[in-house]
């Protein structure tokens, strides 16, 4: 299966820190189009 790194990706978290821990997760992994919201209600 091949996953297209370019694809934007949406983390929705209550905890900033575990924002920046998913971000820099998938940074390594390849991803490079990421957004960031902190919890639900901001991500709409």
């Amino acid at each position: 299966m091949t996953v297209d790194l370019k694809m934007n990706v949406l983390i929705v978290d209550d905890y900033k820190t575990m924002l920046r821990i998913e971000d820099n997760l998938l940074r390594q992994i390849g991803f490079s189009n990421i957004e960031e919201s902190l919890g639900v209600p901001q991500a709409l």
